[in-house]
């Protein structure tokens, strides 16, 4: 059974969908957004703080398929991996998706991702759903976890990153030398002052 969630203007009577298309408008929920990029990064993860805003148009093709143009806006923030400065990034996604039911011919030409329980599944080219109502939820948030960086950083949102330009900064340091070697390299240096002296005299 699919998870629980209050989808809006997202769940379609699949026998309804016209060839003519179908618009809609409505939202990803908040806890599917925060269920699928909290902790995606590990500890740090993404951040969700409101739904996200989902639109587009569903047509049904002559042979049953599901074409949906698809887009999907909203903001997750996240920190930098490499400098830790906190950032936000705008989710900006727009799918051209093939959904059809479960046992049409394009669903049984592929070999579909299959998860216990799930309602939905996905293989490299076509969603496939159950029964006669589709979801766009399950597959909004797979298209959402597929789309965003899976190590953010500064520059996936544009912006500098605080470590790398610190270092860039840093000042070259001049080489170190150890003081017990001093007296060597001084003798070093006297007798190659010596060498090229002797070897003028012998020119000469």
């Amino acid at each position: 059974m699919a998870q629980e969630h209050s989808a809006v203007a997202l769940t379609f009577k699949y026998p309804d969908i016209k060839q003519s298309g179908e618009p809609f408008d409505g939202e990803l929920p908040l806890e599917v957004a925060r269920e699928a990029l909290e902790g995606y990064i590990g500890p740090s993860g993404y951040w969700v703080d409101a739904p996200l805003h989902a639109s587009g148009t569903l047509y049904k093709s002559p042979t049953g398929e599901v074409i949906a143009d698809v887009r999907l806006r909203g903001e997750a923030r996240f920190e930098c991996v490499s400098c830790g400065a906190a950032r936000t990034l705008n989710v900006a996604l727009r799918e051209d998706l093939v959904i059809v039911p479960e046992g049409h011919d394009a669903a049984a030409e592929e070999e579909a991702l299959t998860g216990e329980g799930e309602d939905v599944q996905l293989d490299p080219d076509v969603y496939t759903f159950k029964g006669s109502t589709l979801d766009l939820v399950p597959i909004l948030r797979e298209s959402l976890v597929l789309e965003v960086p899976l190590h953010p950083r500064c520059e996936s949102v544009g912006e500098t990153c605080v470590r790398l330009a610190s270092l860039s900064e840093e000042p070259e340091e001049e080489d170190y030398i150890d003081p017990r070697f001093a007296p060597l390299l001084a003798m070093r240096d006297a007798l190659t002052a010596k060498e090229e002296g002797g070897s003028e005299g012998d020119e000469s």
